[in-house]
């Protein structure tokens, strides 16, 4: 069986959410009641030229047949994927959720007009049984990004797609009760500034007070691609390794609220 039939038929139960992970900042969620996926990257072509993707693609875009909602956090490449997105547009009913940057690219690749929403740092939007809080972003390569708190299942998770820490994640730390934070880390190519390292990173979520920390961009390009080992021991110096959640490429985890 492939993984999205795999995702597909899996069950899952109230106040739970399942989470596959499809590398680097790639994420499928299941509720009970929806289906969504956060920045997924189901291709090869990388940003620029000077990039190889490392890990396997887990499936194909084109099997992804059923889907609530699709979140782009920006508009980059491996965070708003033409192919992926042309197939969720043609093969789904799914909404598509992003920045006005990448609402537009999914707008000339299939998506009309009623099923997207273009959100900024203050917008709430809720569809179905979920809802969508969009936070400020700290990404240096990409100002217009967003950070989603989304909650559903009484359950509460912080997606920060390529944000940097900033101050003002005390703020949300103490704000809402976070159960899941997705913090970027990686290693940084020759003369960019896109990734945390991996203790500026764990510092991050120290401020977020998560009850689960995973980990993403770690392992998406062989250029940028950042030990486990060190994200571990990072996790180790910073206090936090007992939250910190390290998933391979087409791994579950299943996490229930309480």
């Amino acid at each position: 069986m492939d993984l999205m039939n795999e995702i597909l038929e899996f069950d899952v139960q109230s106040s739970e959410i399942s989470i596959w992970y499809l590398a680097g900042a790639g994420f499928v969620c299941k509720t009970q009641n929806m289906l969504f996926m956060m920045d997924p990257y189901l291709n090869t072509l990388p940003d620029t030229a000077d990039l190889t993707r490392k890990p396997f693609i887990p499936f194909e875009a084109d099997k992804i047949r059923k889907l609530d909602l699709i979140f782009s956090s920006h508009e980059h490449d491996d965070h708003c994927d033409q192919k992926t997105i042309e197939a969720v547009a043609k093969n789904t009913k799914a909404i598509f959720i992003g920045p006005m940057t990448s609402t537009n690219k999914a707008s000339s690749w299939g998506f009309s007009d009623d099923r997207l929403r273009s959100v900024k740092a203050g917008d709430v939007v809720n569809i179905d049984h979920m809802k969508i809080t969009t936070l400020e972003c700290f990404d240096p390569a990409c100002p217009d990004g967003n950070i989603y708190l989304i909650e559903t299942e009484g359950i509460t998770m912080i997606y920060c797609g390529d944000s940097f820490g900033h101050e003002k994640f005390k703020q949300y730390g103490e704000e809402y009760d976070i159960d899941i934070a997705f913090v970027s880390t990686a290693i940084n190519p020759p003369g960019v500034n896109w990734y945390m390292p991996a203790g500026e990173a764990c510092e991050a979520v120290k401020m977020l007070h998560p009850k689960l920390f995973i980990p993403m961009h770690w392992n998406i390009w062989q250029e940028a691609y950042l030990s486990p080992l060190e994200i571990h021991r990072a996790a180790v110096e910073k206090n936090i390794a007992d939250i910190t959640l390290l998933m391979g490429v087409g791994e579950r985890i299943t996490y229930k609220k309480g």
